[in-house]
């Protein structure tokens, strides 16, 4: 009976240390190698448009940003975001986040084609939700999807709102 329990605390032992080493290492790798990501993100409450991330270790912001010039620049369209995140759960490849978003759509155009006059409409739509984010194998390539609620135009609609974006992700923190 002694030799079974001894049996038993060394394969035990040697589980834990064999699994537990290689489930840290390769968080802390996970979290430390890049930290920058630049691409694309589209949504309702995260803004649409170029797109830069920030992500050192638990807590990631990201920037989305779109202008755009029409007729010789009197009509203007600019879409500016920005998401603010926390990790809660990660392993190598994915990790689910928690993200508070909020966005601005500002549109100016002439009030009538040869007129100086402009009408400019700002709409502001805030939204929280859950996201996860999958990357590549090579770690270089994300791609997020994102899950939430969202107030848009100040309060005149709450809904669901679905977000996305992809990045390169580079810097090392080597």
């Amino acid at each position: 009976m002694k030799k079974l329990v001894y049996i038993f605390v060394i394969i035990l032992f040697i589980g834990i240390t064999a699994f537990g080493q290689d489930t840290i290492k390769k968080k802390d790798i996970f979290k430390k190698d890049f930290k920058w990501g630049i691409g694309l993100g589209a949504g309702f409450t995260t803004g649409f448009g170029i797109s830069f991330k920030y992500h050192p270790r638990k807590n990631g912001i990201q920037l989305n940003i779109l202008p755009y010039f029409d007729d010789y620049g009197r009509k203007q369209f600019i879409c500016a975001g920005l998401t603010l995140s926390h990790d809660i759960w990660s392993n190598l490849n994915s990790t689910l986040f928690l993200y508070l978003a909020n966005s601005t759509f500002i549109q100016s155009y002439p009030t009538f084609y040869g007129s100086h006059k402009y009408e400019t409409e700002t709409i502001d739509n805030t939204g929280i939700g859950a996201g996860l984010e999958q990357t590549a194998s090579n770690k270089r390539i994300s791609i997020d999807l994102m899950l939430g609620y969202a107030q848009y135009s100040i309060f005149k609609q709450m809904f669901l709102t679905g977000e996305i974006a992809v990045h390169y992700r580079f810097i090392s923190n080597k």
